[in-house]
């Protein structure tokens, strides 16, 4: 035989030789599993390792990053948290209960520690009373101070003071511009999508503090309810 054609069939043997491990375990493999029959024979071809693209570990860590940067609501009551509600409410004159009052409000809340709260209401209601029955607007600052606190529900103490305006004099041998220090206590209740519902009893003043000639007052007992959203 020719030197030529020795090499030349030499070579081949040995190319099959080398084929023939790689084949069988490819076929192992898809015995065991058909899945990594293309990853071992792109193995056996090319010398790399066969990947699919979104399985890496750096994808895998990724998606694991995005799953710990979604947002979870601070809890109720947490410092640096707003909020905003609506409440209604009425109460009586303690010294003559022919006297009564109503109110309608909104008011802004700001956690200014954990707990403790600042509120800013704007009301307006009426007031029924011996003589012309008056009508008004008026604002307050309220603190609240949740003493205690549960995962769905809250007790809290508040108290504040506001002026009022008025249509007629509120009692009617007083004056048309008020203040109103208030006190009293609440109750938190969790509803859906983070809404709280809020019920209190306040001791409710007029009182225009002597800046008029006549300064009789008026005390009363007032119940309100309202609603708390997220801001």
């Amino acid at each position: 035989m020719p030197f030529e054609a020795l090499v030349l069939s030499t070579s081949l043997e040995l190319d099959r030789s080398a084929d023939a491990p790689a084949a069988g375990l490819a076929a192992d493999a898809h015995a065991v599993n058909p899945r990594l029959t293309v990853d071992l024979n792109a193995t056996a071809q090319d010398g790399t390792a066969a990947t699919q693209p979104g399985t890496t570990g750096l994808d895998a860590d990724a998606a694991a990053d995005a799953d710990l940067d979604v947002a979870v609501p601070a809890p109720f009551a947490s410092r640096g948290s707003q909020r905003w509600y609506v409440l209604g409410g009425g109460g009586i004159d303690v010294t003559d209960t022919d006297n009564s009052m109503w109110m309608v409000g909104l008011g802004f809340t700001k956690f200014i520690a954990d707990g403790l709260s600042l509120d800013l209401e704007f009301t307006g209601g009426g007031f029924q009373q011996f003589g012309d029955n008056a009508y008004g607007f008026g604002f307050a600052l309220i603190f609240r101070w949740h003493m205690f606190s549960k995962e769905d529900w809250t007790v809290f103490f508040e108290g504040g003071v506001g002026m009022l305006g008025t249509t007629d004099n509120v009692p009617c041998d007083a004056s048309s511009f008020n203040f109103t220090p208030q006190v009293g206590l609440g109750y938190t209740h969790a509803l859906d999508d983070g809404a709280r519902l809020l019920l209190g009893v306040r001791w409710y003043h007029v009182s225009n503090a002597r800046t008029f000639e006549n300064n009789p007052g008026r005390d009363h007992l007032m119940g309100y309810a309202g609603v708390s959203f997220p801001h």
